[in-house]
């Protein structure tokens, strides 16, 4: 039994692969996760400070929305808002549809996506906005 009360395990459903995505008592989850560790030109980035945010956004807002894969002007127009504002963000990953590569974005653009779910439990930074370990691999 999981916290939510649900059965499942992140491994066990191959969390890498396109068909997996986070759910919380039985919802479906868009995590996102911003943090001043990411640079002011990135479309993660906050402020200096001791905090990160995580936005869990249920699956069913982007039809709200109208964002959906079915919506291709609506993906081409916010790509082009974000760089525009100085901020774009890597829409090859995105179109991947690989869910787990979506939640925390590489450092830079291009970058390898970030393998999250293998963090080791003593994972910390060993200073501020750099990582001790490979699963930032792609961080200076």
């Amino acid at each position: 039994m999981r916290i939510d009360g649900q059965e499942s395990d992140l491994h066990e459903q191959g969390i890498d692969r396109p068909e997996w995505q986070f759910s919380f008592a039985g919802h479906r989850l868009f995590m996102n996760l911003f943090a001043p560790a990411y640079g002011p030109g990135h479309s993660k980035h906050l402020p200096r400070g001791d905090r990160i945010v995580v936005f869990a956004q249920p699956e069913e807002s982007f039809d709200f929305c109208g964002v959906n894969p079915s919506r291709h002007d609506v993906k081409v127009a916010i790509r082009r808002r974000f760089a525009d504002a100085g901020r774009p963000y890597p829409g090859e990953l995105i179109d991947t549809r690989v869910e787990a590569h979506l939640y925390v974005f590489p450092y830079e653009s291009g970058g390898k996506p970030v393998r999250w779910w293998e963090c080791p439990p003593d994972y910390y930074p060993t200073e501020p906005g750099r990582a001790r370990d490979p699963v930032m691999r792609d961080r200076p």
